[in-house]
Protein backbone atom coordinates (compact mmCIF):
# COMPACT_ATOMS: atom_id res chain seq x y z
CA UNK A 1 0.00 0.00 0.00
CA UNK A 2 2.81 2.17 0.59
CA UNK A 3 4.26 2.16 -2.93
CA UNK A 4 1.19 3.33 -4.28
CA UNK A 5 1.16 5.94 -1.57
CA UNK A 6 -1.53 5.29 0.67
CA UNK A 7 -1.45 6.16 4.30
CA UNK A 8 -4.48 4.39 5.76
CA UNK A 9 -7.24 1.56 4.58
CA UNK A 10 -10.61 2.09 5.48
CA UNK A 11 -11.53 -1.83 6.28
CA UNK A 12 -15.62 -2.18 6.13
CA UNK A 13 -16.03 -5.46 8.08
CA UNK A 14 -13.70 -4.17 11.01
CA UNK A 15 -15.51 -1.02 11.59
CA UNK A 16 -18.76 -3.48 11.82
CA UNK A 17 -17.01 -5.31 14.34
CA UNK A 18 -15.61 -2.13 16.11
CA UNK A 19 -19.63 -0.48 16.30
CA UNK A 20 -20.80 -3.72 17.57
CA UNK A 21 -17.92 -4.09 20.17
CA UNK A 22 -18.90 -0.64 21.11
CA UNK A 23 -22.28 -1.50 22.37
CA UNK A 24 -22.35 -5.46 23.48
CA UNK A 25 -19.53 -4.03 26.45
CA UNK A 26 -20.80 -3.08 29.86
CA UNK A 27 -19.52 -0.38 31.93
CA UNK A 28 -18.28 3.06 30.60
CA UNK A 29 -16.91 1.79 27.29
CA UNK A 30 -16.41 4.61 24.99
CA UNK A 31 -14.64 3.24 22.66
CA UNK A 32 -13.49 -0.60 21.01
CA UNK A 33 -11.51 -1.45 18.57
CA UNK A 34 -10.62 -5.21 17.42
CA UNK A 35 -7.14 -4.97 16.26
CA UNK A 36 -4.97 -7.68 14.66
CA UNK A 37 -7.46 -9.38 13.07
CA UNK A 38 -9.34 -10.53 16.16
CA UNK A 39 -6.43 -11.17 18.30
CA UNK A 40 -7.33 -8.57 20.71
CA UNK A 41 -9.29 -5.22 21.45
CA UNK A 42 -8.12 -1.61 22.23
CA UNK A 43 -10.40 -0.10 24.52
CA UNK A 44 -10.99 3.50 25.59
CA UNK A 45 -13.21 3.57 28.90
CA UNK A 46 -14.11 5.45 31.59
CA UNK A 47 -12.44 4.14 35.88
CA UNK A 48 -15.56 3.95 37.42
CA UNK A 49 -15.50 4.63 41.27
CA UNK A 50 -16.53 1.01 42.05
CA UNK A 51 -13.27 -0.24 40.17
CA UNK A 52 -10.41 -1.66 42.26
CA UNK A 53 -8.17 0.72 40.29
CA UNK A 54 -9.14 3.56 42.26
CA UNK A 55 -6.77 4.77 44.50
CA UNK A 56 -4.05 2.03 43.55
CA UNK A 57 -0.57 2.43 42.09
CA UNK A 58 -0.35 0.87 38.87
CA UNK A 59 2.44 -0.89 40.25
CA UNK A 60 0.28 -2.57 43.10
CA UNK A 61 -2.95 -2.79 41.32
CA UNK A 62 -3.76 -6.57 40.05
CA UNK A 63 -4.07 -6.30 36.57
CA UNK A 64 -5.06 -9.61 34.58
CA UNK A 65 -2.37 -11.15 32.68
CA UNK A 66 -3.26 -10.03 29.04
CA UNK A 67 -4.33 -6.65 29.44
CA UNK A 68 -1.89 -3.65 29.01
CA UNK A 69 -2.45 -0.05 29.91
CA UNK A 70 -1.17 2.63 27.16
CA UNK A 71 -2.35 5.54 28.45
CA UNK A 72 -4.39 7.71 31.59
CA UNK A 73 -6.28 10.87 30.69
CA UNK A 74 -7.26 13.31 33.25
CA UNK A 75 -9.08 16.06 33.07
CA UNK A 76 -8.35 16.11 29.18
CA UNK A 77 -4.50 15.77 30.60
CA UNK A 78 -2.14 12.51 28.80
CA UNK A 79 -0.21 10.90 31.51
CA UNK A 80 2.44 8.45 31.14
CA UNK A 81 1.98 4.98 31.81
CA UNK A 82 4.31 4.85 35.22
CA UNK A 83 4.49 2.06 38.03
CA UNK A 84 3.84 4.92 40.52
CA UNK A 85 1.03 6.36 38.68
CA UNK A 86 -2.46 6.46 40.39
CA UNK A 87 -5.59 5.65 39.53
CA UNK A 88 -8.39 7.80 39.77
CA UNK A 89 -11.95 7.41 39.58
CA UNK A 90 -13.35 9.36 36.04
CA UNK A 91 -9.83 8.96 34.74
CA UNK A 92 -9.81 7.58 30.49
CA UNK A 93 -7.68 4.92 30.46
CA UNK A 94 -6.82 3.22 26.73
CA UNK A 95 -5.67 -0.53 27.20
CA UNK A 96 -5.10 -3.28 25.15
CA UNK A 97 -6.79 -6.48 25.74
CA UNK A 98 -5.89 -9.93 24.38
CA UNK A 99 -8.44 -12.20 22.58
CA UNK A 100 -10.12 -13.46 25.21
CA UNK A 101 -9.23 -10.61 28.18
CA UNK A 102 -11.61 -8.37 27.26
CA UNK A 103 -14.10 -9.22 29.99
CA UNK A 104 -11.36 -9.05 32.70
CA UNK A 105 -10.86 -5.42 31.42
CA UNK A 106 -14.30 -4.39 31.88
CA UNK A 107 -14.98 -6.43 35.14
CA UNK A 108 -11.60 -4.28 36.67
CA UNK A 109 -12.67 -1.14 35.05
CA UNK A 110 -16.10 -1.24 36.53
CA UNK A 111 -15.55 -3.01 39.62
CA UNK A 112 -18.56 -5.28 39.12
CA UNK A 113 -17.01 -8.76 40.68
Amino acid sequence: MSTLGIDAVVNPPQITVSSILEHVRRGRIRDVHSVLEGHGEVLEAEIMPSSPLVGQTLRHARIPKGLSFGAIIRKGIVLAVRGDTVIESNDLVILFAKQGRAAKAETLLSGSF
